[in-house]
């Protein structure tokens, strides 16, 4: 119960071990390392029962910063021990950390008393990472700074396990952080009592996750939800937010999802660790925008457990953590592979295939292929899978592992639209594509043996490649011809009802015929064989 944290680094295919990070001196029941962050060159580490000799204060807390070397992580002790400003006993300074473009934010929480006094406290941090030593103190009341997150000039807190059905949100004002602007996000009605709402938060950009993990549903059953606030403007102050709720696809009493969250700009994690008598019941789940919105009928998908995880309790799903398409997921009571409950972190990434269609500008008598690009293999791709208006795929087949060629017969002669929607075909992880459209509007191209009626009568001769024009009389008419480099090839000016032009001349290809007269103007294109 000392503690450590280790520094490890994804390298060759395999998570490599670069530090071991430690108090230079420690005691049992320090526990350093029950909070953790990481910026850059700068890791934070908490260390909440950490005594504080000299004023003969138990479990006052400190926190650890190391900096990162020049030759790199290493082995290593503290660079600075961050203290409180007002060290007290049971304060537990380190019980949660957050590090900020430049400063850092401690919570002292005592997690053993409900209704105590907590604090939270702001640091400054220099470029080097230095930390300044005098802070000032952001709050304090009951159970505050639980639990705690930031982004950019934004800190949201947690009540100590969901205490008081709120959030607190420290935005700093324009005169700095000793007037910051404080905002109170209470638990929506509809969670219920006793949801234990704010137990862990996540913000990122203009979202923020909150987990109530023992709200209850329609059928009485406290499984959990978690609540998305989206704010509308440039501040948290005006509460001009949408709230969008989701809850456990497949709840159990007392399976606490929303005991941990995690935000990115892509995704949602959400971990659910207690369960009921099946300990299988852990799970942690992803939610991944649609575009630009969070939808709340868009589709979760379960992160799988490894195989050794069934039918054993090791708290997976605590806590989460999400950096770009990495997740990691700890498991702190497993005891893989030494049976000793040493704990260990399941890592996921989330990269999912993304589709690009390239498509045909131009039909060749009503069927043409489009060329569908993968940035991953999949599983498996069928003509089911895509919505399609005017066109019907006759045949997908495949070039390699990332391409695919999707056959098409066009059934209106005017436009294709092709959509592939999100989470039809998955790659060997799991991870479900995002959507891609493609539409495109065209001309048909005509054939040699292909008459159609327009407001004209125009058929390329069967037998030569002649193209014949049949007009309804006889008046002046303008006629150019340009090839596919846009070089006009005819520029004519006839009265003639019945026409031929003789393109025989001309290289194979795809030719633009434009006919103006009078008050209108039509153009299409024809194909030289």
């Amino acid at each position: 119960s000392t503690g450590v944290a280790y520094v490890f680094e994804f390298k060759d295919d395999n998570w490599q071990r670069l530090a071991k990070l430690s108090a230079s001196v420690s005691n049992r029941y320090d526990m350093a390392g029950l909070s953790v962050d990481i910026k850059d060159d700068l890791i934070l580490i908490g260390a909440p029962g950490k005594d504080d000799l000299d004023n003969d204060l138990n479990d006052a807390g400190a926190v650890y910063a190391f900096r990162k070397p020049a030759a790199g992580w290493s082995d290593m002790n503290e660079s600075q021990i961050i203290k409180s400003v007002s060290p007290r006993r049971r304060g537990d300074f380190g019980n949660s950390v957050a590090i900020g473009p430049d400063y850092i934010v401690v919570g002292e929480d005592d997690m053993g008393c409900y209704g105590c006094l907590s604090k939270i406290y702001l640091f400054g941090k220099t470029p080097d990472n230095s930390i300044e030593s005098s802070g000032i103190l952001l709050a304090a009341e009951n159970d505050i700074g639980y639990e705690l997150d930031v982004f950019n000039d934004v800190i949201v807190t947690a009540y100590q396990r969901g205490r008081g059905s709120k959030v607190k949100v420290f935005e700093k004002a324009t005169d700095g952080w000793g007037s910051a602007n404080i905002i109170t996000i209470d638990a929506p009605i509809e969670s219920g009592s006793f949801s234990s709402f704010g137990s862990s938060v996540a913000i990122f950009d203009k979202n923020i996750a909150i987990g109530a993990p023992y709200s209850s549903n329609d059928e009485g059953k406290r499984g959990g939800s978690v609540y998305l606030f989206k704010r509308n403007t440039d501040s948290w102050k005006y509460y001009d937010f949408d709230t969008i709720s989701y809850e456990n696809p497949t709840p159990t009493m007392y399976s606490s999802f929303g005991e941990d969250v995690s935000l990115s700009d892509k995704y949602l994690l959400i971990g659910g660790v207690i369960g009921d008598a099946s300990s299988d019941s852990a799970q942690v789940w992803r939610i991944r925008k649609d575009d630009e919105f969070w939808d709340p009928g868009y589709p979760m998908i379960e992160l799988a457990k490894p195989e050794s995880f069934h039918d054993l309790n090791f708290e997976f799903g605590s806590p989460v953590a999400l950096q770009n398409e990495l997740v990691l997921v700890g498991s702190f009571d497993a005891d893989l592979p030494a049976n000793d409950n040493s704990g260990v972190v399941v890592t996921y990434d989330l990269t999912a295939p993304v589709i690009t269609f390239d498509g045909p500008e131009n039909v060749f008598e009503n069927v043409t292929s489009i060329k569908m690009s993968l940035s991953e293999p999949v599983i498996s791709i069928s003509e089911d899978n895509f919505e399609i208006i005017n066109s019907i795929i006759t045949n997908i087949t495949k070039v390699n592992e990332l391409e695919y060629i999707l056959d098409l017969e066009v059934i209106e002669e005017d436009s294709i639209f092709l959509s592939l929607p999100a989470n039809v075909i998955f790659d060997a992880e799991g991870n479900p594509n995002y959507r891609a459209n493609f539409k495109t509007n065209y001309n048909p191209v005509l054939g040699v043996n292909e008459i159609v009626n327009q407001k004209y009568s125009i058929y390329p001769n069967p037998t030569s490649n002649n193209l014949n024009l049949n007009f309804v009389d006889q008046r002046r008419r303008i006629i150019s011809i340009k090839d596919s480099h846009g070089r006009e090839r005819i520029n004519a000016v006839t009265n003639e009802q019945y026409l031929i032009l003789d393109l025989q001349e001309y290289s194979s290809g795809l030719y633009f015929v434009t006919i103006i007269e009078a008050g209108s103007r039509f153009s299409f294109k024809v194909m030289v064989d």
